[in-house]
């Protein structure tokens, strides 16, 4: 179950190299876009055979950046009070766009696929596959949209009202990301291979955080009727 070693690796180190991101954000942003780019072009393949084993699952299959995103997602719905959510509301904006970066290397490599597919079998690919497509575009467009507005210095340009109202978005964006590893998976799971424990971490993930941002909804709304007493 990569998924979850990779989620519970990627947690520890947020936190603790939470005080170096909050300093340096650019740093972790070169970082990323140094190891997309060098993983994208096969650099990292044709220099080292382990390496590239190594991140095949956490690069190719997106599966650091979906970690990264289940961490800021998951601060979000933490209590207001809690120290953890103190120590990583801060650099939530700054993991929301290295997620980004490090998916970028997922969507050119999967992308230039499945375009090279179309391309040869125009007409020829089944109404599944197409769906499929228009949704992983459309994930690919709300994640730019979201990250972008996670750039301080574009968020400062907004109004409040406007930025809150667009990165609710992410409230729906984070479980589709789930529901779309689950379709790429999902046949493969359904086989009984290895992806089995991939496709249950990410359908528990799911699940946990739509409970969990509920719950959290509820307790605000409560809230709010409190302070109105």
């Amino acid at each position: 179950m990569e998924v979850i070693l990779c989620l519970i690796v990627t947690s520890i180190a947020v936190w603790l190299l939470r005080k170096p991101i909050a300093k340096a954000p650019w740093a972790f942003y070169i970082a990323a876009a140094a190891l997309s780019l060098a993983f994208g072009t096969g650099l990292v393949s044709n220099l080292s055979y382990q390496a590239a084993m190594l991140l095949t699952p956490v690069m190719r299959r997106c599966e650091l950046a979906f970690a990264l995103l289940a961490v800021v997602m998951f601060t979000g719905i933490l209590p207001k009070d809690s120290k953890l959510r103190l120590q990583l509301v801060p650099i939530r904006g700054y993991l929301a766009i290295i997620a980004a970066i490090l998916a970028s290397c997922h969507i050119f490599l999967y992308g230039r696929a499945y375009l090279a597919k179309v391309g040869v079998a125009f007409g020829g690919l089944n109404t599944a596959t197409y769906a499929a497509l228009a949704f992983a575009v459309a994930l690919a467009v709300l994640l730019a949209v979201l990250s972008v507005t996670s750039v301080r210095m574009v968020r400062h340009r907004m109004s409040p009202q406007s930025w809150r109202t667009l990165q609710k978005a992410s409230y729906v964006f984070f479980p589709l990301i789930g529901v779309h590893a689950l379709l790429m998976i999902g046949p493969a799971a359904l086989a009984g291979g290895p992806s089995a424990g991939n496709a249950l971490a990410y359908l528990v993930v799911i699940v946990a955080y739509i409970a969990a941002r509920l719950a959290r909804a509820a307790a605000d709304r409560r809230g709010v009727c409190d302070d109105a007493r």
